[in-house]
């Protein structure tokens, strides 16, 4: 299996849209003086006017993210940039505070549709399932890391040109973010039929199990009762991932699917090799020898968990011994004398 690269084209298309999106936003905090003195508005004026944009951008994340699922991710961030720069560009010929904080409501909502409710969504959905918390980190970091040379572009811009000419260049810069919009390509998404497909499929296989149960023999009923069980056949359907523990060999994946069919794994007369036990024809005591099947490992599975926690609370538990499960005799006898296993707490 070829390995999935964690640096993919959605990435850094998305690290780009979030970095110059997050650099304006931090910059309105130096506009403050000159917008205040060109026009004699109290500062708490202009604070009030970041406040709304940033109640704003709250507001429009739930908003833009409905829209992505509705029209797709392409179309929400589109629209996000262009009531971004839609925004700052109104912004520009506000003269009074009461303007300019009406228009930072576009200002927030264009944030919000560029931002990390929209981007990291799609980003999420493209990386493969064991980059996805560090792409999810990259892209959060790229939002941080535009905000750290968004005021210093503002101050440096600021130094040769009025604050409304800063305000358009900005919206420009918003408007170039767009150019990233080709490499953003998130998996498909099944649309309404597929889902309404699905579902009928599943109710269609619970009434095929329902009409074969009553016609098998009880080990086949007990087999496909167990088989059909809500969520039996999740592990089906996972992606095969080593750094996530989610990946079978092909001889454990065909032994699955057997055991699944009821269809004979061992031949006639074989014995266990643990335990010395007849087998049966179809390999389920596997699932039951004390010696080494699958009870033993639930069983020391649940049983390191317990010993974990009670060490942490400092009870000082002692593991049981080696071999406890397969020693019939011993556990009798400690059952009569009502005594407790080592790791029991």
């Amino acid at each position: 299996m070829t390995k999935a690269p964690i640096i993919t084209p959605v990435l850094i298309a998305g690290c780009v849209i979030l970095m110059l999106g997050f650099s304006i936003r931090a910059s309105f905090g130096v506009f403050q003086i000159p917008i205040a003195e060109e026009f004699g508005w109290a500062r708490a004026e202009f604070s009030l006017a970041i406040a709304i944009q940033n109640l704003a951008w709250g507001i429009g994340q739930p908003i833009f993210g409905a829209l992505a699922e509705r029209f797709g991710d392409r179309r929400a961030i589109i629209a996000g940039a262009l009531t971004y720069a839609a925004g700052l560009v109104l912004s520009s010929f506000a003269v009074t505070p009461g303007q300019h904080q009406l228009l930072e409501i576009l200002v927030g909502f264009g944030i919000a549709g560029t931002g990390f409710g929209v981007v990291l969504a799609v980003v999420g959905r493209a990386a493969a399932p064991e980059h996805r918390s560090m792409t999810l980190g990259i892209a959060t970091a790229a939002g941080s890391m535009g905000q750290v040379f968004g005021a210093p572009l503002a101050e440096f811009l600021l130094q040769s040109y009025a604050w409304q000419e800063v305000f358009v260049i900005f919206a420009a810069i918003i408007l170039c973010s767009l150019f990233a919009l080709p490499f953003i390509r998130s998996p498909h998404v099944a649309t309404r039929a597929e889902l309404t497909q699905g579902f009928l499929g599943g109710k269609l296989r619970g009434k095929a199990v329902e009409a074969w149960r009553g016609e098998s023999q009880p080990a086949d009923g007990v087999r496909l009762s167990a088989h059909s069980a809500q969520g039996a056949g999740t592990r089906y359907e996972l992606t095969p991932s080593r750094t996530l523990d989610m990946n079978i060999s092909a001889c454990e994946f065909a032994d699955n699917v057997a055991t699944l069919l009821g269809v004979d794994v061992l031949d006639e007369g074989s014995a266990c090799p643990l335990c010395a036990a007849p087998l049966d024809a179809k390999g389920t005591h596997c699932l039951s020898c004390m010696s080494g099947g699958d009870a033993t490992f639930v069983h020391n599975a649940i049983r390191d968990v317990f010993y974990d926690y009670s060490a942490r609370g400092g009870l000082r538990p002692t593991l049981e011994a080696a071999g406890l499960l397969d020693d019939h005799g011993a556990r009798e006898a400690r059952q009569a004398a009502d005594e407790h296993r080592p790791a029991d707490v």
